[in-house]
């Protein structure tokens, strides 16, 4: 009987444990996720930023080969 209580005890600590882990888990998922969000949002800022930029490049070529 005592070693059936122990077991349960032992289970329950386990299982504590495991749940934080899993909670931890989740907490560096969600930032790493944002972070990822981040950086795709920037680099579409930059492509957009660059696309702009050649673009009255290539219209302020143009205007200057009238």
């Amino acid at each position: 009987m005592q070693k059936l209580i122990s077991n349960r005890q032992q289970d329950k600590q386990n299982l504590a444990i495991l749940e934080r882990r899993v909670q931890e888990e989740r907490k560096q998922k969600m930032t790493l996720e944002q972070q990822l969000m981040s950086e795709k949002r920037r680099k579409t800022d930059d492509t957009s930023r660059k696309v702009d930029d050649l673009s009255r490049a290539a219209v302020a070529v143009a205007s200057s080969s009238r």
